[in-house]
């Protein structure tokens, strides 16, 4: 078991850094994407699969060949970084010159196999959450990126916490590898989330 400790706010000082549970991103083409960003351990962009044409239940090797898909996500991660201050206006931003904030695609339980083939039932998961780091989709789920979702799926409002009750004391996560227990301990204490 790890633990982390007064982990909201880790890079930006805030756990909401834009202040709202979920915001709008709108690209350049005008296509706008509903988005919460939250800011324990590292700092995560969580958009639901089904916004960006995904059923939240894809492997690496299909998120990884999606050129399109991880452009989207690309494009929204820098909208995004801007928003909040991580990344600067006109600034030459990659997935590896810029590590944050992370992308995270969140869904309701759905069936799907591993990558090593094993089967998982949606009666065996709270939420389905693939997580991409350094542009391409992490073969599991980084513990980093868990304890953020743990902490958004306590936020009234964020996108995770609309998928999943958040009357959950823990949750269990489907990803690529397989399952994994989750929990956490978020209190609002006047306007911001501790």
């Amino acid at each position: 078991m790890l633990n982390f400790l007064d982990a909201g706010g880790t890079f930006t000082g805030k756990t909401l850094p834009s202040s709202n549970p979920s915001d709008i991103i709108k690209l350049e083409d005008g296509r706008e994407y509903e988005v919460s960003i939250v800011d324990c351990v590292n700092t995560l962009i969580f958009v639901r699969a089904e916004d960006v044409g995904q059923t939240g239940t894809k492997l690496p090797n299909e998120v990884n060949a999606n050129t399109n898909l991880l452009d989207i996500l690309e494009k929204i991660r820098v909208k995004a970084g801007i928003k909040i201050g991580l990344i600067k206006e006109g600034e030459q931003v990659s997935p590896y010159t810029h590590a944050l904030p992370k992308r995270v695609m969140v869904s309701n339980p759905k069936d799907y196999q591993t990558v090593d083939q094993q089967h998982v039932k949606n009666e065996d998961i709270d939420v389905l959450s693939r997580y991409i780091t350094m542009g391409s989709l992490h073969r599991a789920h980084a513990v980093s990126g868990a304890m953020g979702l743990a902490a958004a799926l306590k936020i009234t409002g964020t996108i995770p916490n609309q998928i999943v009750s958040g009357g959950l004391n823990g949750i269990r996560v489907g990803h690529p590898s397989g399952t994994l227990y989750e929990a956490a301990e978020v209190e609002k204490i006047g306007d911001q989330w501790q």
